[in-house]
């Protein structure tokens, strides 16, 4: 699970998602929380938004290939 979060985001507070994702981690399921400072509720910024879509693509790469590689073997 891939969790994207702003710092400063008045919507949806930081802490409660914190919560949530360390409440995931417990459970086993994998988790990437990655918080982007001087962000509120989305990407504002084009760096941010450019480093929000990376880890996004590593993510569903990371999980296609997982899955291509269980097809496979």
């Amino acid at each position: 699970m891939l969790i994207l979060h702003g710092e400063n985001d008045a919507i949806t507070p930081l802490e409660p998602v914190k919560k949530f994702s360390a409440e995931a981690e417990k459970l086993g399921l994998p988790v990437q929380l990655a918080i982007t400072r001087d962000e509120g509720h989305g990407s504002l910024h084009n760096m941010n938004a450019i480093r929000d879509i990376a880890l996004t693509l590593e993510h569903l790469r990371t999980i296609f290939q997982t899955q291509v590689e269980a097809i496979i073997s």
